[in-house]
């Protein structure tokens, strides 16, 4: 796995990605360097299932995106070059799509677990932060060493 895994989730005021990262794993995480520093300490990487898309109705909503190209190529080259244990999703929805959309590769994959953890958006206010900390907590992996 590369050892500065490529970090592109943008950070915003409302969204709370960052911000339960930050509180499981007792970092700053303020600039991009110590973000790809603590996916590197965690041997993980993240990405996006969806290369490319457009927005219906210039919504924000993950319901609005349209003309989807998957991230096909990417995702199928993380899986076959490196030991992946497990798959975590931010969300129930993308998990579902994600199995919809690479059926073929998880069959190939069946040793890999896969984890939906609560949405950080704010449209999922479902949950309290403390409780989205409290999932994020139990399901991520500890660090090590």
């Amino acid at each position: 796995m590369n050892p500065r895994p490529q970090i592109w989730t943008y950070e915003s005021e409302r969204n709370q990605f960052w911000k339960l990262f930050r509180a499981v794993y007792n970092r700053s995480l303020s600039n991009k360097d110590e973000k790809q520093e603590l996916f590197a300490d965690l041997k993980m990487a993240n990405t996006d299932i969806i290369l490319s898309c457009s927005r219906k109705n210039g919504g924000n909503l993950d319901s609005n995106l349209i003309n989807k190209i998957y991230n096909t190529d990417v995702i199928t080259a993380i899986l076959k070059e490196n030991p992946i244990e497990k798959i975590f999703f931010t969300g129930k929805g993308v998990e579902l799509e994600f199995r919809a959309k690479f059926k073929e590769l998880l069959s190939v994959n069946s040793h890999v677990a896969i984890v939906a953890l609560p949405s950080p958006s704010p449209a999922y206010a479902s949950l309290s932060f403390e409780k989205k900390l409290e999932i994020y907590k139990a399901a991520l992996p500890a660090l090590t060493g």
